[in-house]
């Protein structure tokens, strides 16, 4: 008899556990032919010099610190270094590791459920709402959100355990579960509600608070949870600890329902999520008061109902207290912010509560009872239709971006990514334009200024450029790009001197960034300080093994200081890998030139043109280069062929000037 409950209770299982995965694969798997999204993907994964070095003993320090308004999450880090490792920049693997971790807290939400509850269809039923859900598709389908799968996954996991003894496994269970806890508060700050979830589950559906002896055991065996607990909560501040916050509990109190009341909605009506939201939303007033009325009112309500529905209750506290540990109890009451893995953990008590509702599919069952189960059934379809809605946009960075715009009308930093979108897909007019209205919706961004300094500087306008780059900076002071492409332009606009204390200051504020010492070289060769200059090009270079950009300034440096047979293999290097092939071109026609191979130079920089037909400087030596072997006429051409195309080019502009002066003297 054992033996036939066990084949029964395995084979149910494993329809369940089967049902969930197909669940999960008919939402996600699209995903897997996803590419990168700009915002976070690159940060976190492929532009993090922890993660590319792949596991590294030389990182553990870095990957622990603790950084100024970002969830600290140390083994993320290592599982996002371990897939890099082994699929390096595939974002298809990335994307899996991301389903499949979701895919695996479906499973546990089912066999929590079943094991505590022994209702195998409402578990079931439970853990494929909780696998496609809407909301959920924010954690799953952004790469860069590993850290809250992984921290859901543990928090699941020591919830699976304690059930597993229903809580009376002793003190090896309970070492297990408070390691789960552990491992789940190195994943981010959302396992700092870890006791609530177990003492929920005490009260339903283990039942094991019948007496006040009972209670005060329950307790006592949950301090090193709440202790652990405590500490997640410490190292969950320090990372703020630099922002203003003056609100009193009430505040926090208020603030907390406006924000259960933005995730009640989300749940319940998904239309209109997106990948990004508004930094801060300001609800109106009047607006956030009712709401908050409404989650006091509901709690008011579920609580008196309890006696009759305790999983309801269980379920609507799940959903109260788990979301403690998200960033949300640190935000202005006024001001808040919302992103849709806040509502990951939490959802699952909204779904458990509303499932318990039901009554479940008996096919002896009276008609009514019938018709309610198969409602609550059907309402998995429009789930899994608003779930592969809103997964489209998550497929690239214009997806993303157009459709936060179409919900979030001129939202600047929307704006500024799908104009950097256009312009890596060659819609340079496209990009400006919305660069622009990003300044004209919010002149206080600074990085839509800065985005439109760089559409600015390649369209030749350098005055233009250098007034916004002045702008981001005056508004983000230091801002290290800003500093360092604030830098390059002055040098080509023959302001070198002016260029480098920016420069100094970036390197300061990043000094192993490889733009910053390039530029800082760039601009010190310009001052002919070509010994320092070389010094910085070398030092980027054995920090950055692959910069093309350092190789090519060393290349420059090395040619004026009389050793172009070093320089060469430096570019010939640089065209092997692919790198900038037109700047390549062009400085293996200066080591030409420095060897006095006047067709080979010539030669090279046509290559350089036919790279890039803009490239101001190439027409000039080629004109240059077309002196030296006496066609005055065809030198005479490619000088005012750089001036068009940068009319502030000095050097091009006194060579047309001289040749000009030849021609007509007749030499």
């Amino acid at each position: 008899m054992l033996e036939g409950g066990a084949k029964k209770l395995s084979r149910e299982w494993g329809i369940g556990m089967g049902l969930v995965a197909l669940a999960v694969l008919m939402v996600y798997y699209p995903a897997f032919d996803f590419s990168l999204i700009s915002a976070g993907d690159y940060q976190v994964i492929f532009g993090n010099p922890i993660v590319r070095s792949g596991l590294s003993m030389e990182d553990l320090p870095q990957i622990f610190a603790l950084e100024s308004g970002k969830p600290w999450g140390p083994l993320a880090a290592f599982a996002h270094a371990a897939v890099f490792r082994l699929f390096t920049d595939s974002a298809a693997a990335h994307h899996l590791v991301n389903v499949g971790v979701h895919l695996i807290n479906s499973w546990l939400v089912l066999l929590i459920l079943s094991l505590s509850t022994g209702d195998k269809k409402k578990s079931i039923l439970t853990a494929l709402f909780f696998a496609i859900l809407p909301v959920s598709v924010g954690a799953a389908a952004w790469i860069a959100q590993l850290r809250a799968l992984l921290c859901a996954m543990f928090c699941l996991a020591g919830v699976f355990i304690y059930v597993l003894k229903k809580g009376e496994g002793g003190r090896p269970w309970l070492a297990a579960v408070l390691l789960c806890q552990l491992l789940a508060l190195l994943c981010g700050p959302e396992a700092i509600a870890f006791p609530f979830m177990l003492v929920i589950l005490d009260y339903w559906p283990l039942g094991r608070m019948d007496d006040d002896a009972g209670l005060k055991r329950l307790f006592r065996e949950k301090t090193p949870l709440l202790i652990a607990s405590a500490m997640g909560m410490a190292l969950a501040l320090i990372p703020y600890r630099s922002f203003e916050w003056n609100a009193g509990i009430t505040d926090l109190f208020y603030s907390q329902l406006g924000h259960l009341s933005y995730c009640l909605k989300t749940i319940f009506s998904p239309e209109g999520l997106t990948i990004f939201y508004p930094d801060f939303i300001e609800p109106i007033p009047y607006a956030l008061k009712i709401f908050q009325s409404v989650i006091l009112l509901m709690t008011w309500l579920i609580y008196k109902a309890s006696e009759k529905r305790p999983a309801l209750w269980a379920g609507w506290l799940w959903f109260l207290l788990v979301p403690f540990g998200t960033p949300f109890w640190l935000q202005s009451p006024a001001e808040f912010i919302f992103a849709d893995w806040h509502v990951y953990l939490p959802s699952i008590g909204l779904i458990w509560a509303v499932v318990w509702l039901f009554p479940s599919y008996e096919k002896t069952a009276h008609f009514r009872t019938k018709a309610l189960a198969l409602i609550l059934i059907a309402a998995l379809i429009p789930n899994y239709l608003a779930a592969r809605d809103y997964l489209n946009s998550w497929k690239n960075d214009r997806e993303a971006f157009m459709r936060n715009l179409h919900f979030y009308l001129d939202y600047p930093p929307s704006l500024v990514g799908l104009g950097n979108w256009l312009t890596a897909n060659g819609y340079e007019e496209l990009a400006f334009s919305r660069f622009y209205k990003a300044v004209e919706v919010d002149p206080g961004y600074a990085p839509a200024h800065y985005y439109l300094a760089n559409a600015l500087a390649a369209q030749g306008d350098y005055s233009g450029a250098e007034a916004h780059y002045r702008e981001a900076l005056r508004l983000k002071p230091g801002a290290v790009r800003a500093l360092s492409r604030l830098g390059a332009l002055l040098v080509r606009m023959g302001r070198p001197d002016e260029a480098v204390p920016l420069l100094e200051k970036a390197l300061r504020a990043d000094p192993a960034g490889e733009e910053p010492l390039t530029t800082l070289a760039g601009a010190l060769a310009s001052l002919d300080m070509l010994h320092q200059a070389e010094k910085y090009y070398r030092t980027a270079m054995d920090l950055h093994p692959d910069s093309g950009a350092a190789a090519q300034g060393l290349a420059e440096v090395l040619v004026r200081t009389g050793r172009p047979e070093e320089a060469a293999p430096l570019l010939e290097n640089n065209l092997a890998m692919g790198f900038n092939k037109a700047e390549s071109h062009f400085s293996l026609g200066d080591v030409y030139l420095q060897m006095r191979d006047y067709p080979q130079a010539a030669s090279q920089f046509r290559m350089a043109i036919a790279e890039d037909s803009g490239l101001a400087k190439a027409h000039n030596s080629l004109g240059a280069v077309l002196l030296m072997m006496g066609r005055k006429q065809e030198a005479m051409e490619q000088f005012s062929k750089a001036l068009d195309l940068d009319p502030n080019y000095a050097m091009a502009r006194k060579n047309l000037e001289y040749v000009q002066k030849l021609h007509s003297g007749g030499k």
